[in-house]
């Protein structure tokens, strides 16, 4: 028997919220109602997977109840239900140990989507808590320059991982302020890592799984800083570092746009990737930045198998021979990503995947064929 705790003083709240839940909860699914200044007894005798609390009229009291149940080897998912607007609250409340949050008026899908993720198939464990045994594969994508489909190739490489391999997948954007993984999946983050670095003194997982934005492929990813938020610079190698240690425990993937990013940041992800994506088209500018990057990553201390060069739109007009690289480093081009300029505009603009417009055509098959590839040695 699965018992979720809806915790509110506010019957015409509970009575919303049982309605939309009795939609989607499984038939062995229980769902007890209590009152805020009582919820301490019936959530602590009833081992609760989840608790949906009522926060419009929330009293401090709501914050220690995650602490107490955690006290009792207790680890429910905390749902909150009408988010107060207040950042820094919203950031007490998740420090607390509250996992999500729902807007009212209530939306179904919102609510629909919580509940799927409260389904104890999908979990080893409990909700919301890593397991101690997981080690993410961790693989990078990266351009020395800049237009040349990464974020696309990152973004659609996600949702193969996620459709045709059932991964657990979490794309960090760490493009400064250029990333754009959200927008080519048509989601507006709420938080960035902007947001869980200023807040690093609360950093857990609790706490780093509210901040991520999630798709409803599974998919869940830690946006870039946006235009009014800083960068991330070198000073915050240490953030980076435990945000990647939490995540490694969380996911079977992590896949991490790394264009534009700070120089000691990208050494630090491409030495702690599994695999490291190297993108270029087949122009002069681009084959002499893969040339460059690649004889810069023979210089650190390790293997240059990871490096796996991808050349995309390929062929184009007037193109250069990529065989130029492998001439010039010995190392041989991996893949060569087709040249499909009107896909990948529908894609762009619709904030679609390519598969979902046209899975058959030759880009999605070779997007394929990658996703095929990382998880061939997970």
């Amino acid at each position: 028997m699965i018992r979720l705790l809806v915790v509110s003083s506010n019957k015409s709240f509970s009575k919303e919220l049982d309605a939309v839940l009795s939609k989607y909860i499984a038939p062995d699914t229980q769902v007890i109602y209590c009152d805020v200044s009582d919820a301490e007894a019936p959530a602590s005798k009833l081992e609760p997977y989840a608790v949906f609390m009522d926060l419009t009229s929330m009293p401090e009291s709501v914050l220690s109840l995650p602490t107490k149940l955690h006290a009792l080897n207790q680890f429910p998912c905390f749902i909150g239900v009408g988010p107060p607007k207040d950042v820094s609250l919203v950031m007490m409340l998740v420090k607390a140990g509250f996992k999500d949050f729902l807007n009212i008026p209530l939306n179904t899908d919102e609510v629909k989507e919580i509940v799927d993720q409260l389904k104890p198939s999908s979990h080893s464990g409990s909700p919301g808590v890593p397991s101690s045994e997981k080690n993410a594969k961790v693989v990078t994508c990266f351009s020395p320059k800049g237009g040349v489909g990464v974020t696309l190739i990152t973004a659609n490489l996600s949702i193969a991982l996620a459709k045709h391999h059932n991964k657990k997948v979490i794309v960090c954007d760490l493009a400064p302020q250029c990333g754009d993984i959200s927008t080519y999946l048509n989601l507006i983050p709420r938080y960035t890592i902007r947001d869980v670095i200023d807040n690093n003194q609360h950093l857990d997982y609790s706490f780093l799984e509210a901040c991520l934005l999630p798709h409803p492929s599974g998919v869940k990813i830690l946006a870039t800083p946006n235009e009014f938020q800083d960068v991330l610079t070198r000073d915050n190698l240490n953030s980076l570092k435990s945000i990647l240690f939490l995540l490694k425990k969380a996911f079977d993937i992590i896949l991490i746009d790394g264009s534009h990013l700070d120089s000691v940041l990208l050494q630090y992800v491409m030495s702690d990737s599994d695999l490291i994506f190297l993108v270029g088209n087949p122009d002069v500018a681009c084959l002499k930045g893969l040339i460059s990057s690649f004889n810069r990553l023979k210089s650190l201390p390790y293997s240059t198998d990871k490096v796996k060069v991808l050349i995309n739109r390929s062929p184009s007009k007037n193109q250069i021979d990529p065989n130029k690289f492998e001439k010039a480093t010995k190392h041989s081009i991996s893949y060569y990503l087709p040249n499909n300029f009107m896909l990948c505009i529908e894609a762009v603009n619709t904030g679609q995947t390519l598969m979902d417009i046209h899975e058959k055509s030759d880009l999605s098959k070779k997007i394929i064929e990658l996703a095929d590839l990382i998880v061939k040695d997970s």
